[in-house]
């Protein structure tokens, strides 16, 4: 792992060269799949979220 990519949280609010050195690090979008979201809203139930999360329902 590089140095741009083991970078904590709070660096990524607070330098501004590291959020521009990952702004189109876009590759994990390929791997999480999409939000199914309640019909004509934008909004998922708490079982659509945990199921995407890939965590048990109770975690909410």
């Amino acid at each position: 792992m590089n140095k741009t990519t083991s970078t904590n949280g709070q660096d990524l609010i607070t330098d501004v060269k590291v959020r521009e050195q990952l702004v189109n690090r876009l590759e994990v979008l390929d791997k999480v799949g999409g939000l199914m979201m309640l019909p004509n809203t934008e909004y998922a139930t708490t079982r659509q979220v945990a199921g995407f999360f890939n965590v048990d329902y109770a975690m909410f």
